[in-house]
């Protein structure tokens, strides 16, 4: 098994983690009310299982191509929306019928072909610029739509999906010999073969995290869970989700190709296409109860 297939099969089970977390966490909160201990234990449960997702999808992006596992994040959705259907028994629509197979049909057409990216060597400060322009561009338009309300909730569910792409792109320059090269700390790339498995991965985790583009990550990371709070204050979470989840997905791609210079075979594109599709046919459509649109 090639590299890239590992990557692709970490990422669909990375993302599927992480939104099946986010889904228990609400399921851990409402449960509360009921059982305290309960609801803490589901809260706490779906809370180690975003974190662990993060160290996956960093595991994904360090393997293979970060314009193919940045596209891979739509592959969660398809997940929550088989537990909504097969555990909480919601029915199941013409929206999921269609949604669901374009997500699950991608990863065969983005693990189908392998094109080994160009030897030309990533200019760093392109990312920062690429993310300045970006994010110039959105506060913009928050400033400029910031009395109206369900258009600034919009915009800023766009921010924070945005922020969360670069994340992607902050994690494949943190696991990259560039990355490394500029580390806080001085560490050796070998471990003693005397050394126990905590130390070892004590090593291997100071080795990751002692760099600048780590802690970028992280930040924003957390600033990217922040501004999609703070978006729920301007709109409902049906109307910001879609604006979340096509930044999310469309920074890493637009940073694999720009920045990156990855190349993607037209079955790959048509794979990239497709979670597309699948993304906008599961978050746009009619409202469960009222029947109305929701996009």
């Amino acid at each position: 098994m090639g590299t890239h297939v590992l990557s692709i099969i970490i990422a669909f089970f990375a993302y599927s983690m992480l939104d099946l977390g986010k889904a228990f966490q609400k399921i851990g909160l409402a449960t509360m009310s009921r059982s305290r201990a309960r609801g803490t234990w589901i809260w706490l449960a779906a809370s180690i299982a975003t974190s662990a997702s993060s160290f996956l999808i960093l595991y994904a992006v360090s393997l293979g191509s970060v314009l193919i596992v940045g596209s891979m994040a739509g592959t969660g959705l398809a997940a929550v929306t088989i537990l909504s259907v097969l555990i909480m028994k919601e029915p199941l629509r013409r929206r999921e019928l269609v949604g669901i197979p374009c997500i699950m049909i991608a990863p065969f057409l983005l693990a189908s072909i392998y094109q080994e990216p160009p030897a030309t060597r990533v200019i760093i400060e392109h990312l920062f610029y690429f993310f300045g322009a970006v994010l110039a561009v959105f506060t913009l338009l928050i400033l400029v739509f910031r009395r109206r309300k369900e258009l600034l909730g919009i915009l800023l569910a766009g921010g924070a999906g945005t922020l969360g792409g670069f994340v992607i792109l902050f994690q494949k320059i943190s696991t990259s010999a560039l990355g490394r090269a500029a580390s806080f700390l001085k560490t050796t790339d070998s471990v003693s073969g005397t050394a126990s498995l905590l130390e070892t991965l004590l090593l291997r985790l100071i080795r990751v995290f002692a760099n600048p583009y780590a802690v970028a990550w992280i930040a924003l990371s957390l600033l990217s869970t922040f501004v999609l709070q703070l978006s729920y204050k301007h709109g409902e979470a049906i109307r910001l989700i879609p604006s979340f989840n096509s930044a999310y997905i469309l920074m890493p791609i637009l940073g694999g190709v720009l920045i990156f210079r990855e190349p993607l075979h037209p079955l790959q594109w048509a794979g990239v296409f497709l979670i597309l599709c699948g993304v906008s046919v599961l978050t746009f459509g009619k409202n469960r109860q009222t029947g109305t649109e929701s996009g």
